[in-house]
């Protein structure tokens, strides 16, 4: 089980990271190349082809490792228990490969779902207080086996939407309240409204729901597939 907490989270995510010996490997021969080259004497074309291509390198090693700390694939996503994959998915694959979007039986909204996991804490605290069901007691934590209502959730997801604005600026101590831009509060709305659509249209479907981690370190169309044959709203 990955933790919901986003600190916890991220060691977790890092640590079998840095210490795969291949990413150790290349970070620091590409830290050395650069400070070898630098220190003289070195040859003109060092200069020239050496330097580029060594800070190329490095930062390619430094942006992985900012992109795993982030966490950019990173978010609560929807999962229904049946595959949200047509028959004819890979139809239009071959016609354009850079602009592919497989059809599904279901809404989907890729983006959904960052901003809901990276305030949770936050909106918890909200619902808490204002005597609202916890969001996450739809969080499926340990396994697959248990689906729940969209309408329960659609009606939490609409207060979030509705309040977390006012809850922000009203309740939320100054000193924190500095780390909640406007845009993570239009985030956070924009996330509920997406999660609504793709749970109204489940619920159309007869299909129940439950919400798990995303926490995927690259992207591309097989890997999207894969998610939603497993069905996942993404």
């Amino acid at each position: 089980m990955v933790s919901i907490n986003k600190k916890r989270r991220r060691i977790q995510r890092m640590i079998p990271f840095l210490l795969n010996p291949l990413i150790v490997l290349w970070g620091f021969l590409s830290f050395s190349s650069l400070i070898f080259i630098l220190f003289p004497p070195t040859p003109i074309w060092q200069y020239i082809i050496g330097i580029p291509l060594a800070s190329l390198s490095l930062y390619w090693f430094l942006s992985m490792i900012w992109e795993e700390f982030v966490g950019e694939y990173e978010r609560i996503v929807i999962r229904t228990n049946t595959t949200i994959c047509p028959s004819n998915y890979w139809d239009s694959y071959a016609k354009d490969i850079f602009k592919f979007k497989g059809e599904t039986i279901i809404k989907t909204h890729f983006s959904a779902g960052f901003y809901l996991l990276d305030n949770i804490e936050i909106i918890e605290m909200m619902l808490s207080l204002q005597g609202i069901p916890s969001l996450l007691f739809f969080y499926e934590k340990s396994n697959s086996s248990t689906w729940y209502n969209c309408l329960d959730c659609i009606r939490i997801l609409s207060e979030i939407e509705n309040s977390i604005a006012t809850f922000i600026e009203l309740s939320i101590p100054k000193t924190a309240n500095k780390k909640i831009s406007p845009e993570v509060v239009e985030g956070i709305q924009k996330d509920c409204q997406e999660f609504i659509d793709i749970l109204q249209n489940l619920s159309e479907k007869g299909l129940p729901f439950q919400f798990v981690l995303l926490s995927q370190p690259a992207w591309n169309s097989q890997i999207e597939f894969n998610y939603r044959e497993e069905g996942y709203c993404i």
